[in-house]
């Protein structure tokens, strides 16, 4: 598996963790880590665009809701179940940061607001009458789901600024 080529190092890596798994907890055996190396798995740096990037992408963006998803996830760095938590009480626009409550490994953390995004999402909240989540799903009193907003960002992905850059 680790020579024939067909195989990404991903894969090979999941096959020997499941295989020392196998040895040292279900059979009980030692495991002899120089006999099967790991391979490296290449690093690569993430796609990176410029300001009229975004613009452009955030401007062909029709639905002013996920307009605002996309935003919020670019300019806090968070993650998309971070996303969909937020509350209305977690910003502090006073401040200029979010307050994001349960995080990876449920931990708290404070993230700046952009100076653009405080705006932003008074206009849509003052537009859209939300009750407890920031964004809300068709169920009133409901976060948006993450597999909306995995699909929302995958549609905006496909609005012509990612793929001429990938294969230029």
């Amino acid at each position: 598996m680790l020579s024939d080529g067909q195989h990404k190092p991903g894969s090979v890596k999941m096959g020997y963790y499941a295989l020392k798994f196998l040895f040292t907890q279900i059979y009980h055996k030692e495991w002899a880590s120089e006999y099967l190396p790991t391979p490296k798995t290449a690093k690569t740096l993430p796609l990176v665009l410029s300001k009229e990037e975004v613009l452009e992408v955030l401007a062909a963006i029709p639905n002013f809701k996920h307009r605002g998803v996309i935003m919020f996830i670019y300019s806090t760095g968070a993650r998309v179940s971070e996303c969909v938590n937020i509350k209305l009480t977690d910003i502090d626009s006073k401040r200029m940061q979010v307050n994001i409550q349960e995080g990876k490994g449920l931990k708290q953390r404070s993230v700046p607001l952009s100076p653009i995004l405080p705006d932003s999402l008074r206009w849509y909240f003052k537009s859209e009458k939300k009750q407890h989540f920031l964004f809300e799903g068709a169920k009133k009193g409901c976060h948006i789901g993450v597999s909306a907003v995995r699909e929302i960002c995958n549609k905006a992905r496909y609005h012509g600024i990612f793929t001429t850059n990938i294969e230029s």
